[in-house]
């Protein structure tokens, strides 16, 4: 499936997706709740790789763990599906992808548009059904306060429309 976590900056987004991560890779207790141990594809498209592997290591993750770490950008919009396809390949049997953020893989002229975001989620969809990897991604809420948590994410309500799952 495809979920979307969304929170405001600084918020502990990346903190809470990287021991989400470890706790998948190692097959132990997330929030106490069971997880199966299976490999991770993590996507920090805005991190230093060196900030990453050290922050998963304070988490105890060892570094011969099943999470492989990509960091940095990704290829434009129309490239980014078929290189994120290439690093599952890579990778081998990937349970979990995380990509964090999703504005950096999604990228659309006007992420306020629901016709030029809502495809663009159905890519990221269907690469969870075809590679039968659960695909998680990091997202941002807007500035201002809403009511209305699914109207709370960053840009268009397609990305809310789009998902299985909306943690805000």
């Amino acid at each position: 499936g495809l979920s979307v976590l969304a929170g405001k900056p600084k918020t502990g987004k990346s903190t809470l997706v990287r021991d989400l991560a470890s706790s998948v890779a190692q097959g132990t207790e997330f929030l106490s709740r069971s997880t199966s141990p299976g490999r991770v594809l993590y996507l920090a498209l805005e991190e230093k790789e060196s900030e990453v592997h050290r922050h998963f290591n304070d988490l105890g993750l060892p570094k011969e763990s099943p999470v492989s770490l990509h960091c940095g950008g990704i290829g434009n919009h129309e490239h980014a599906l078929e290189e994120i396809k290439t690093l599952i390949h890579q990778s081998g049997d990937v349970a979990l992808v995380i990509i964090d953020p999703l504005f950096q893989f999604v990228r659309v002229r006007d992420g306020y548009d629901y016709t030029s975001v809502y495809p663009a989620m159905e890519k990221l969809m269907e690469l969870g059904r075809t590679s039968g990897a659960a695909i998680l991604a990091v997202h941002h809420l807007k500035k201002r306060g809403s009511d209305d948590l699914m109207d709370g994410a960053l840009g268009s309500t397609a990305i809310t429309a789009a998902v299985d799952t909306y943690i805000a």
